[in-house]
């Protein structure tokens, strides 16, 4: 993200304004749910979670997963931040959401703490996902980059590869095949997954035009 920061502080006044707008939005779900924590009505909190704090974590990923296909189309770069934001974001989220149903949920998974997060097949998918977001959010500081060099971008695509199928998994076990929110999320990934496939297939191409020129190898892009 190193070589992104100077592009948004280069930015113009609307663009900075609207990425922190943007960026705001990772707020909502825990935002939704603090009055009810703060004041202890836990009665409902544990439907509150599922509808509030996981949606939101899913949504907050998805945003973070559109940022790179934007890119693609528009070539700015100006709020590529907000893939680090939402990244972070997701983590929060995602772990406040499996903390908070590991507590409240005794009532619909019998059993301990183990019980409640993994003792289905839907819930082990959404825990290890959860989970699988604190490895990506302690290595996105520039000192991690730096630290892993350049098994840093690989690392990192192929955790968020790996949460972004846990979830559609944990989803589809959830809601079955034809619920709306698998369906939601598998219509969100299709365009997403083939803007991707655009980006690497661009790169191959950009770079065998560099190689025709120059004689000089050029690698592809990423996903």
């Amino acid at each position: 993200m190193a070589q992104d920061v100077p592009a948004f502080r280069r930015a113009r006044g609307w663009q900075q304004c609207v990425v922190f707008a943007w960026g705001a939005l990772a707020f909502l779900p825990v935002t939704f749910l603090a009055p009810q924590v703060i004041t202890g009505a836990f009665a409902d909190l544990n439907g509150d979670v599922a509808d509030v704090l996981g949606t939101g974590a899913i949504l907050i990923f998805f945003q973070m997963l559109a940022i790179t296909p934007l890119i693609t189309i528009g070539g700015p770069r100006w709020f590529v931040p907000l893939r680090w934001w939402f990244g972070e974001m997701f983590f929060f989220t995602a772990i406040t959401d499996l903390i908070i149903a590991a507590i409240t949920t005794g009532a619909t998974f019998h059993g301990g703490f183990l019980a409640r997060t993994t003792g289905h097949t839907f819930l082990l998918l959404g825990t290890s996902a959860a989970l699988l977001s604190v490895p990506l959010a302690l290595t996105s500081s520039h000192h991690a980059q730096r630290a892993l060099g350049r098994n840093w971008k690989p690392f990192h695509r192929v955790m968020t590869y790996l949460i972004w199928a846990l979830i559609l998994l944990h989803l589809l076990l959830l809601f079955g095949y034809n619920g709306q929110r698998f369906l939601q999320a598998v219509a969100g990934s299709i365009p997403l997954a083939f803007l991707r496939v655009v980006a690497v297939v661009g790169g191959y191409c950009a770079g065998r035009a560099v190689l025709r020129r120059d004689g000089r190898p050029c690698s592809g892009g990423g996903l």
